[in-house]
């Protein structure tokens, strides 16, 4: 092989190793986020645990101070401990809502990680094409 073709072939096969390890580097992005993903879905089913546990500790706690009081169950105490719920299910909908939201940013960026890899694939092929051909010119002249 004289240089001339080496050089044009050393070329190709830069251009083709680079559309693999962008392809590889787009696929292990999406691995990572899918990851981090999981993750932010599990930390949202955890706070969403937590702040039920939280929400029935803060009742159990009302009720319990309203006894101690003397207090007997009214509309007053009813109207107090349904405020206590509402504020308590508001909150939880909102700290789980954000964990979500964090696991879906997650999602979405693996598959623009993904996308961008297939992106550089497909270029690092088109930029070997060229040399490809001056190899195949080269080699029959």
């Amino acid at each position: 092989m004289d240089p001339a073709t080496a050089a044009v072939a050393l070329k190709a096969g830069s251009a083709i190793g680079g559309a693999f390890a962008s392809r590889s580097q787009g696929i292990q992005e999406q691995k990572n986020a899918n990851l981090n993903a999981f993750i932010g879905r599990t930390r949202a089913l955890q706070t969403d645990t937590a702040a039920r546990q939280s929400l029935s500790s803060e009742l159990a706690s009302a009720r319990n101070a309203f006894a101690a009081n003397g207090d007997n169950p009214s509309v007053g105490t009813f109207g107090i401990l349904n405020e206590i719920r509402t504020a308590g299910d508001r909150n939880r909908r909102i700290a789980v809502g954000n964990e979500k939201s964090a696991a879906n940013d997650y999602t979405q960026a693996g598959i623009n990680a993904r996308a961008k890899g297939q992106r550089g694939f497909v270029s690092g092929l088109a930029k070997a094409g060229p040399s490809l051909f001056q190899i195949a010119s080269l080699a029959g002249a």
